[in-house]
């Protein structure tokens, strides 16, 4: 591998020797008492990731976090990349700068990313300082932290961290991410041919007229545009094909992405298979393709019926006994795995079911993370000026001068306020008030956000991509990073439901937007509190409990974040009661919570 030329900070120069604490501070940690009224949820009391007017509570300004890279040692010749990832929980403005380094290190201050390659002269450690500075958005005070970190160096290659193995469910079942596990997929399903087959399964669905005056599936021309998704939603024209910038040796080549996470989604209201693909760049971009078994605008119960019921057997299939045994070989044996979960994925992507027209394979899109620097806000030169480089979009396909081409679609709303179901047995979301248009609270300029569904979009502006809290006409967002529609996420949304209320979490992905469920400090609902699911049994009064912050990434890399592994437990116990549901069988999936 090569290293690129990139640019390196204007404050690299600068020698500031102090291990993580602050200097300069101003701030005495305090504010004073909120003005706005009570939220409708008594969650809200227990929250303390609300804003002052979601939880009518003050809490001290806490440090912003910083999570070290999981490399400890590294060997002479031996290429490695990692982000400056930090985490602000108040939405304060944050500038991250890398003030000292190895000359043989280099950085790209828009996307946070060190690129190293170590020589001779680097032996016995490689030294870094990162410079954090943080704007408090409610006082507008400013501290500084300076953050040290060394990485060994050895003559001799060293073996990298990965992340450890969980156990024969987690690692055979419910997130297969070993290399050697997902050999098989990655020789069979190369990003572009898979969105080729996507494609096909999109035109295949189109109305008669529309599907013959489609052309032919180009794979060539359909990763180029999903390329061009990216370098829309992050401002970066190292990933547009078109631009002069384009990096060819990171992007160019579709075969250099590779799947490292394979993940059936049986604990999901409608089930779904999940494939994510990471890029070769140091940048980390990541690509989650997710498929179902029936048409995408599948709505009627029996639809559902039939994709969950036949998305169980052919899991059941694969990866159990026909008594419903877990088949714990292939935790043991990585290359009889591998090519079981070859013909999973297989039987997923073509399944069939000729009882029924609308019961086949269905590519739902792409939702995609990137530290590309669509979370990065830029000075009026081009420069760095704040924000941690994380961006999320979605990149669906459409028909364009009768070529099907990929585009990022407009993110479906979130969750802002619930209510009882109309037969009383569970909640539904609804739109909170100022999003309402029947609502005496409704703010006009949301006007077109809120969804028949209940869901509420991101205010964006532009052509989507921008903030709509920073100025124009308001428009549903195309994007979302932690430094975006602060206002909508730690107010607007969170007044009437906090953040860490358990009944989000019913509304899966829909519960909390993009940045919120990849950068938490909380988990998930305790499965055991009926008010969480249940009306009957009243609002919840306890909150998501907390756990150590999640920087990011969700699907295992280098380590596994704590909210992951969280989850890992919470889908095995959904895993055995969706199969049990479906196709009456028990399991040998441990559950010992009772989940609703």
């Amino acid at each position: 591998m090569r290293l690129r030329s990139i640019p390196v900070s204007r404050g690299f120069q600068v020698a500031l020797l102090v291990a993580g604490v602050a200097i300069g501070a101003t701030c005495s940690g305090t504010s004073g008492k909120s003005k706005a009224k009570q939220p409708k949820s008594s969650a809200a009391a227990a929250c303390p990731d609300c804003s002052q007017k979601a939880t009518g509570l003050t809490q001290p300004n806490q440090p912003p976090g910083f999570e070290f890279p999981a490399y400890q040692r590294i060997g002479v010749g031996q290429e490695i990349g990692f982000g400056l990832e930090v985490v602000d929980h108040e939405a304060d403005v944050v500038k991250v700068e890398l003030i000292g380094k190895p000359d043989s290190a280099l950085f790209d201050p828009y996307t946070l990313t060190v690129i190293w390659k170590p020589t001779r002269k680097d032996i016995p450690a490689g030294h870094f300082s990162v410079r954090i500075t943080e704007k408090q958005r409610a006082s507008g005070e400013t501290r500084i932290f300076v953050k040290d970190f060394s990485i060994e160096v050895t003559r001799n290659k060293q073996q990298l961290p990965t992340a450890q193995p969980l156990g024969p469910a987690v690692e055979t079942l419910i997130t297969i991410h070993d290399p050697n596990r997902l050999a098989q997929v990655n020789r069979d399903w190369p990003i572009d041919k898979l969105l080729e087959h996507g494609a096909k399964l999109y035109i295949a669905a189109l109305p008669d007229k529309e599907r013959d005056a489609a052309a032919k599936p180009d794979k060539k021309a359909l990763y180029l545009s999903y390329l061009k998704t990216l370098a829309d939603a992050n401002d970066n024209p190292r990933v547009d094909p078109s631009a002069g910038e384009f990096d060819r040796y990171s992007f160019g080549n579709p075969r250099d992405w590779k799947i490292i996470t394979l993940r059936p989604r049986l604990d999901k209201n409608w089930m779904e298979l999940r494939i994510v693909y990471k890029a070769k760049a140091h940048e980390a971009t990541y690509a989650m393709f997710k498929f179902r078994l029936v048409i995408a605008n599948a709505t009627k119960p029996g639809q559902r019926e039939v994709n969950n019921k036949e998305f169980s057997r052919l899991t059941l299939e694969a990866f159990f006994s026909k008594n419903g045994t877990l088949d714990e070989s292939l935790f043991r044996d990585k290359r009889a795995h591998a090519k079981r979960t070859a013909l999973f994925m297989k039987s997923i992507l073509e399944y069939k079911n000729d009882a029924y027209e609308w019961a086949t394979a269905t590519f739902l899109g792409i939702p995609s993370e990137s530290r590309l620097g669509g979370g990065s806000i830029k000075t009026a030169n081009g420069l760095y000026e704040s924000g941690d480089g994380w961006a999320w979009n979605v990149a669906k396909l459409h028909i364009e001068g009768g070529v099907v081409t990929a585009y990022n679609s407009p993110i479906k709303g979130f969750a802002t306020a619930v209510a009882p179901s109309a037969d009383g047995k569970t909640w539904d979301m609804k739109c909170a008030p100022i999003f309402d248009p029947n609502s005496d609270d409704f703010n006009k300029l949301f006007e077109g956000l809120c969804r028949d569904s209940g869901h509420v979009d991101l205010p964006g502006s532009g052509n989507g991509y921008g903030d709509g809290e920073r100025g124009g006409p308001i428009v549903s967002a195309r994007k979302d990073a932690v430094n975006m529609f602060v206002n909508f996420k730690n107010e607007q949304s969170a007044e009437h439901l906090p953040a860490r209320d358990p009944r989000r979490d019913l509304f899966e992905e829909k519960g909390m937007t993009c940045s919120q469920c990849h950068v938490r400090r909380f988990g998930v609902r305790d499965m055991r509190d009926k008010t969480a699911y249940d009306p009957s049994a009243g609002e919840p009064t306890n909150q998501n409990k907390s756990q150590a912050t999640t920087y990011f990434v969700i699907v295992p890399t280098e380590r596994w974040q704590p909210y992951a592994i969280d989850f890992q437990e919470k889908q095995e116990c959904k895993f055995k009661v969706a199969i049990k549901r479906w196709t009456g069988i028990d399991t040998s999936l441990t559950c010992p919570l009772d989940v609703k």
